[in-house]
């Protein structure tokens, strides 16, 4: 299926795609056949650990269900193939076509400071060199839109992730609040976001909210500023003017 063409396909195809992130990974096929990959045996950065993990994961359930694409894409080099050719073998899938697609990097020359984009490369097994196709092959932007799909897919999962988390870990912080109250205030405003800018009425309304609660989280994200009368703060929140003296 892929060779040196400049053409796309002429038959319609399945590309699995495998994008490695920040531990998260995506396997890109179709819309509606995604899937987001936490890392689950690794506890620091290791892209190749990561990369045979998925790959297992995702090809033991291609085996028991006999669901395989056309053709399978790592996001990466050589080492990045060698890791699915490893899982492969280990599960015995001989007829799967696999490609390992390098990103293009910019390069500097040093004598004249000029700047240009390498060449997108596509690694191939028991091949010495890339792949290239030329610039405008209409096989080469198919490849690369299904690689940039997956890897826009896997940051935009890894940043929600990281967001929640951090809304989480400041939510631990705050007396009175722990892990039922932390699902439920995220399950009633629907997003990390509203929780932040929730007023204390909507949070002292909120499911199992008790109003000292309800005041811990408020004041957490909305410290009173130094020299602000409490009173006059207080006030404020209810929208009702002070009484002078």
């Amino acid at each position: 299926m892929l060779t040196n063409s400049s053409s796309a396909p002429s038959r319609s195809c399945r590309i699995n795609c495998i994008s490695v992130y920040h531990r998260t990974a995506l396997n890109v096929l179709d819309k509606q056949r995604y899937r987001r990959y936490r890392i689950q045996t690794l506890n620091g950065p290791n892209d190749y650990g990561m990369m045979l993990e998925v790959l297992r994961r995702r090809y033991r359930r291609a085996l028991a269900e006999n669901d395989f694409p056309d053709l399978l894409m790592v996001d990466g080099g050589k080492g990045q193939l060698n890791m699915a050719l490893r899982v492969l073998d280990e599960l015995g899938i001989t007829d799967l076509e696999v490609v390992g697609i390098a990103k293009s990097r910019l390069q500097v020359d040093q004598a004249t400071g000029a700047r240009r984009h390498s060449d997108e490369k596509f690694y191939r097994p028991r091949r010495k060199n890339a792949v290239v196709f030329p610039v405008n092959s209409s096989a080469l932007f198919l490849l690369q839109r299904v690689r940039d799909e997956a890897h826009r897919f896997a940051v935009t999962y890894h940043k929600t992730l990281r967001q929640r988390q951090q809304l989480r870990s400041a939510l631990e912080d705050i007396p009175g609040v722990g892990e039922q109250r932390k699902t439920q205030l995220l399950r009633h405003f629907g997003s990390l976001k509203q929780v932040r800018e929730a007023s204390f009425e909507a949070l002292s309304t909120a499911p199992g909210m008790p109003q000292s609660v309800a005041r811990a989280v408020y004041d957490y994200f909305h410290p009173t500023p130094e020299g602000e009368d409490e009173e006059a703060r207080q006030a404020q929140e209810i929208k009702v003017p002070i009484a002078s003296a």
